[in-house]
């Protein structure tokens, strides 16, 4: 659901030709392959996201064996998009005893895909506050999320305790004096504004 990491490549096949006129080979370029994969850490999926594919969801596509839309996004003031269709061609997951699950995702194109260079909206925010959160168990508190660049949207995403709930607006993380004890790792803060959204993972350490 939260790539962490992803990957586009493409290749051209070539057809040689000797001619009585070079000594070399002449290349000509004939069609091309194009594929596209993703290292993704597995989090809960909120119910109203319809924005994004949980884990579940994507195997049902890979053994439905069914076409997707996919695109891949530089995020680096959202300038380039690279889109096409494809099929999933290979999955696997890692879940260790200690630690997050993690899966990679392998895509194989079909057909053309297309390159489109966006317009400039401004630089993308950028999270300056502190990745973890420290909570007491029975005592209230707050915590401001510290973001650049006109942010006007404000989600906790993933693994949030329950108690745990940030303003959409302003940013304010605050819980009530009943957040369950535990380390909650898998959390993430996502910041939004003109140009895009940012993701911060965190961790709730509930004492």
């Amino acid at each position: 659901m939260h790539s962490t990491e992803c990957g586009f490549s493409t290749s051209t096949n070539f057809e040689s030709i000797a001619t009585k006129d070079t000594n070399g080979n002449v290349q000509t370029p004939g069609n091309y392959e194009w594929s596209v994969t993703a290292n993704t850490l597995f989090v809960d999926k909120d119910v109203l996201d319809t924005d994004r594919f949980d884990t579940l969801e994507l195997l049902e596509q890979y053994l439905a064996q069914e076409e997707v839309t996919i695109q891949f996004m530089t995020n680096i003031g959202q300038e380039v998009v690279i889109a096409g269709n494809a099929y999933m061609s290979g999955v696997n997951f890692s879940a260790p005893t200690e630690g997050s699950a993690t899966g990679d995702f392998s895509f194989q194109g079909n057909g053309d895909f297309t390159a489109t260079r966006l317009p400039t909206v401004g630089a993308l925010p950028v999270i300056s506050s502190s990745s973890v959160i420290a909570i007491t168990n029975g005592t209230a508190g707050t915590r401001a999320t510290t973001a650049s660049n006109t942010p006007t949207l404000y989600e906790l995403v993933g693994t949030i305790p329950s108690g745990v709930t940030i303003n959409a607006t302003s940013g304010l993380i605050s819980w009530t004096n009943a957040v369950p004890v535990g380390n909650y790792l898998g959390a993430f803060i996502r910041v939004t504004n003109a140009a895009g959204s940012v993701t911060q993972e965190i961790a709730i350490i509930v004492t």
